[in-house]
């Protein structure tokens, strides 16, 4: 199984900040982030937003750690 706290909440929150800044597609379901392994995770959902939402990337990263997700 996946780890709510390493994989889950991680992946929510940069789920929800995409949504919340209109910049997943339409399709993008919470199901197609979580089952990606983390390199495609990185690729697909990280790497292209981090100058359109800095910090974005090292607030996942520090979720992943069991760090409070911040406001971004």
């Amino acid at each position: 199984g996946y780890s709510i706290q390493k994989r889950l909440m991680p992946r929510y929150h940069v789920m929800k900040v995409l949504n919340e800044k209109g910049l997943l597609k339409k399709d993008t379901d919470f199901y197609s982030m979580v089952k990606i392994v983390e390199e495609s995770f990185f690729k697909k959902f990280l790497l292209p937003y981090h100058r359109s939402v800095p910090g974005l990337e090292k607030a996942y990263l520090a979720a992943r750690e069991g760090k409070m997700f911040p406001e971004i």
